[in-house]
């Protein structure tokens, strides 16, 4: 906020109508205001901070107690400041609880405290007067001038006294208060919101981040203990024994892999065997219904011999002829069915050979089916090795899981600490500020009591030249100063303090 005209009416010790212009003391920078005791320098203040706040300076001031008690009764008491906060100028009116000449009966009236403020942005100072004060923003409404007055500046009247003002000394109130009073104060002033949502989010991100460490561990520590650990070693040991497993299970299966194939070879034989006891057996047969038939050619052969005698004297011929007829026949079968017979007998022959040989070969058998049920262990082996591949499986990927997990949670633990780490040095920097706001305020004072002293010593030289200069006696009166400022004495002066 930059001060830019004051004018007060009727206002503590300015009986008329005062105005005060700041521009050329802004353009210097550092100014001072100058002057006797009770010639108006703390009302200029007053005024100030009346118009911003419809507060005095001192916060024990009565309000009504602010008009001057040499202003004529039909002059009413008011405070008019112009100023600017970034690119905006404003101008604020305020008139406080006051007593006036009542319009009809005579007497007096009293008139309620009223505020206005208006928006005077590209207008001039000398633009801006009574009747042309700008852009009405609230008008004759004390409240809402005075929120919207503290919303412009982002303090209110104690923060103005404790920090902008300083008047009669009063920064040592600021100095002298508690932590907590002047973290408000600095809160208020500085507007640290956003560092205070972003202390809160890091707590709630931090408070998140132990959450889920917290819960990787619980989940580590569940599956150590369904394993039978209690540690991370443990965990690092179940994986290398899980692995050595594997590669054992692996192996295995290569060598059973190998055994199958050995025994699906010899199982091929066995039913290469199996089809020659099948043929075997079909020659046996075959060879026990020759015999069969044979004893039938025999009885037959004797029917026809009793045949051919008892037909001997009827038709010697023809049943010789027949007869010798089917006797060839009868021969022709004979042979084919010896034929036969000695050909089912050498199949006999082989077979019983070859049957030979396989009971020669039985303790082979017994060892292939050893070996079988041998391969069926290592089967089963095998099917447990793959569950545990995926038990193991398993487990690594709720390894990896959590790891994940932790890794955001160092990730987001790190981000805390960086962010903790700004907020230290926004800290530092405002320690560095105050103690250099502490360092201008011991200036301050040094040159105060500077200029005291200079003042104390031209009082006295002053004096001193007088005496020498003046008759002796008591002759000459004594003419006392107004109290009013003076050009020198109580105006402003660019470039003191």
């Amino acid at each position: 906020m930059k001060p830019l005209r004051l004018t007060m009416q009727a206002f503590g010790p300015y009986a008329q109508r005062e105005v005060v212009d700041f521009t050329d003391a802004m353009k210097a920078g550092l100014f001072g205001i100058y002057g006797p005791m009770g010639a108006g320098k703390s009302s200029i203040f007053s005024a100030i901070s009346f118009a911003l706040f419809g507060e005095a300076a001192r916060g024990d001031q009565d309000t009504g107690s602010l008009r001057s008690d040499h202003a004529a009764a039909d002059l009413q008491t008011e405070v008019e400041l112009v100023f600017e906060v970034g690119q905006k100028r404003y101008c604020i009116r305020r008139r406080p609880d006051q007593m006036r000449p009542a319009q009809r009966g005579g007497g007096e009236t009293r008139e309620a405290h009223s505020a206005s403020i208006f928006d005077a942005t590209g207008m001039s100072l000398d633009a801006i007067t009574a009747t042309t004060p700008g852009k009405v923003i609230v008008e004759k409404r004390v409240s809402e001038v005075g929120g919207y007055v503290v919303r412009l500046l982002g303090y209110g009247a104690a923060q103005f006294r404790q920090i902008v003002l300083l008047p009669q000394g009063r920064f040592e109130t600021f100095l002298l208060a508690k932590t907590e009073e002047r973290v408000r104060i600095l809160r208020e002033l500085f507007d640290v919101s956003l560092y205070r949502e972003l202390a809160a989010r890091l707590k709630e991100d931090a408070k998140d981040a132990r959450t889920a460490i917290a819960q990787a561990i619980a989940i580590h520590q569940e599956l150590l203990t369904r394993e039978g650990g209690s540690s991370l070693g443990d965990l690092a040991t179940f994986a290398i024994t899980a692995d050595a497993d594997a590669t054992s299970a692996e192996i295995a299966a290569k060598a059973a892999d190998g055994v199958a194939l050995t025994a699906a070879t010899a199982l091929a034989d066995a039913r290469h065997v199996d089809k020659d006891f099948v043929e075997c057996e079909a020659a046996q047969n075959a060879a026990n219904g020759l015999n069969a038939r044979a004893a039938s050619f025999a009885s037959k052969r004797e029917q026809l011999d009793g045949a051919v005698l008892a037909e001997g004297l009827a038709d010697v011929d023809a049943g010789k002829a027949n007869a010798v007829a089917n006797e060839r026949d009868k021969a022709e079968e004979y042979s084919k069915a010896s034929a036969a017979r000695l050909a089912a007998a050498q199949t006999h022959q082989l077979a019983i050979g070859r049957l030979e040989k396989e009971q020669a070969r039985s303790d082979e058998r017994r060892g292939l089916e050893a070996r079988s049920a041998q391969l069926n262990q290592w089967r089963d082996a095998l099917h447990a090795s793959a569950a545990i591949r995926t038990a193991r499986d398993a487990a690594l990927q709720n390894s990896s899981a959590s790891s994940a997990v932790l890794n955001q949670a160092i990730a987001s633990c790190e981000q805390s600490r960086a962010a903790k780490a700004r907020c230290a040095q926004s800290l530092t920097n405002g320690r560095q500020m105050l103690q250099q706001s502490n360092a201008l305020t011991a200036r301050r004072v040094a040159l105060t009591n500077e200029f005291e002293s200079a003042k104390r010593f031209s009082a006295a030289h002053n004096a001193h030249a007088d005496a020498q200069t003046r008759p002796r006696g008591r002759e000459g009166a004594v003419q006392r100063s107004g109290l009013a400022p003076r050009a020198c004495a109580g105006g402003l002066r660019p470039g003191g303090v």
